[in-house]
């Protein structure tokens, strides 16, 4: 298992799979007040809009993928 930080294109790979399989993931994100957030979700779909990258989750919620601390415990990459 990869316990390294996640490059921006690990990172990519790993949501997308999950969107495609419809695996639950852990993410941890910065919300707008850099508070930590930690939620189990699903991936619904990932989209780029204004030059940034973006996940839509199955809750309906937008997570721009910069926010993300970690995914599935795996910390990304600075």
């Amino acid at each position: 298992m990869k316990t390294e930080p996640l490059n921006n294109c690990d990172l990519q790979d790993l949501l997308e799979a999950s969107c495609v399989r419809r695996k639950r993931v852990q993410l941890v994100y910065h919300d707008h007040n850099r508070n930590e957030v930690e939620i189990n979700t699903y991936v619904a779909d990932i989209y780029a809009q204004g030059g940034a990258d973006y996940l839509r989750l199955d809750t309906q919620q937008v997570l721009r993928i910069d926010q993300l601390i970690s995914v599935n415990g795996i910390a990304r990459s600075a």
